[in-house]
């Protein structure tokens, strides 16, 4: 088991990430083994469901294929493993999988992290225009840095409740060094939301957190006070739907490759939300999977993959892509306008992309079962650190999602559903164990 753990701790953390595209039903199927788990009939029945009805969709809109069966391949894989539970087991009822996976995961992601550090020191040292500078063996590929700060994070939670605070201080630290600033802010909201009703209850504890807080960024703001300007400048842009923002001036001058200062994520909220509302196929059985804005959509789009070979083979766009989802982010507009490609001026969401792909009903279906398996095993969890831990990844994915398509990233939502299951099956075999006959009985 350690050896597979060591695999997809160095598939996840490094440049070898992609790899993770055609290793990951291997990995999960691997799991289900060695993990004895077992999938609910219902859980099976809609899954098929959700093909059924994602094939109709698509050759409603013109054979997608290839999007259709992405998106499947990444969406099915990861909610037979989110849904699947474990059986009881006669052997290895002392086993603590958990602990043995965020050991192996912490120590390489301390490695990777200090080679980060190295890479970002000499970059910054040598290159005109630094930009997602904190990689290192993480290698720059998706999200880089970003994805980077996500999983730094989610480990200074883990270390947070645990209490051991030199850890939280070291990967927050690093987390934040990814400068991914909205990740920063969605892991506020979630570590908040888990931690509000203790801050609460203990009010000098509270005094003591803001203290630190204010601390940290006013050091912050001394070393770099442009990315407070930055995020001042973000604000003052947002403030613009309440004075002058028109959904069909906006998605005009996008057209037409010119700058917007209102923040492109907004439009392209309210543009979806025309379309889910007023096409009935589009509500009912969405636009077809992995052809609005989900990941599997701007790969095959022709536009964002850059390879000309690549481009040849898949250049896939319906109709909705090309109108409400295309307009915001391509690459000529990028090319025309510099550092205009933040998160905020992204027409990504997970949340966004499963309902208006797969549509109202089997869209809830996919997020209903998604999360409640999180919440399952939060529920069964008497331990408070590790409760407050998968309570966490619970707003921490749903807000992630809400915001960037990490639902199909695989090196983000793998590792925090693998903490989950080995969560949920060390409380089996915990179970077992006790339950287990003695000599005296």
């Amino acid at each position: 088991m350690k050896f597979l753990f060591i695999v997809v701790t160095f598939l996840c953390l490094t440049l070898f990430r992609p790899l993770l595209l055609f290793t990951y039903p291997i990995l999960v199927f691997l799991f289900f083994l060695l993990l004895r788990l077992r999938l609910n009939k219902t859980v099976g029945l809609a899954c098929l469901a959700i093909i059924v009805a994602g094939t109709i969709s698509m050759i409603i809109e013109g054979f997608f294929v290839y999007n259709l069966v992405f998106s499947l391949y990444l969406i099915i894989t990861t909610l037979l493993f989110a849904t699947a539970k474990p059986v009881q087991r006669d052997r290895f009822q002392d086993k603590a999988y958990f602990n043995s996976f965020i050991k192996i995961f912490s120590y390489f992601l301390v490695v990777v992290n200090i080679s980060a550090a190295i890479y970002a020191v000499l970059v910054l040292a040598t290159a005109d225009y630094p930009e997602d500078v904190f990689t290192g063996l993480y290698g720059k590929g998706g999200f880089g840095s970003h994805s980077l700060s996500v999983i730094n994070f989610l480990m200074a939670t883990y270390y947070f409740f645990e209490k051991k605070y030199k850890n939280f201080a070291f990967f927050f630290v690093c987390g934040i060094l990814g400068f991914y600033g909205q990740g920063l802010f969605i892991y506020v909201i979630a570590f908040g939301l888990v931690i509000l009703p203790y801050l609460l209850k203990n009010v000098a504890t509270t005094l003591k957190i803001v203290f630190i807080a204010v601390s940290f960024f006013s050091v912050v703001y001394l070393i770099n006070p442009a990315n407070f300007k930055y995020i001042r400048v973000n604000i003052a842009y947002a403030e613009l739907i309440f004075e002058e923002y028109d959904y069909e001036y906006e998605i005009e001058k996008m057209k037409d490759h010119r700058r917007t200062y209102i923040p492109r994520y907004i439009t392209f909220l309210d543009g979806s939300r025309r379309l889910f509302f007023s096409d009935a196929k589009v509500f009912f059985l969405g636009t077809s999977p992995g052809t609005y804005n989900s990941r599997v959509a701007f790969y095959l789009n022709g536009d964002f993959i850059q390879n000309k070979t690549y481009k040849k083979l898949f250049n896939y766009q319906t109709e909705y892509h090309h109108d409400y989802v295309l307009p915001i982010l391509n690459r000529k507009y990028l090319a025309n306008t510099m550092w205009n490609d933040g998160t905020r001026n992204q027409p990504f969401s997970s949340l966004v992309s499963v309902l208006l792909e797969y549509g109202f009903i089997f869209g809830s279906i996919i997020l209903f079962l998604f999360f409640s398996s999180i919440r399952r095993v939060r529920k069964a969890t008497s331990r408070r650190e590790s409760s407050n831990f998968v309570k966490f990844i619970f707003y921490y994915c749903l807000i992630l999602f809400l915001f960037q398509y990490y639902l199909e990233v695989i090196e983000i939502v793998f590792p925090m559903l693998l903490m989950v299951k080995l969560i949920e099956v060390d409380l089996l075999n915990a179970k077992s164990n006790q339950d287990a006959p003695t000599l005296e009985s």
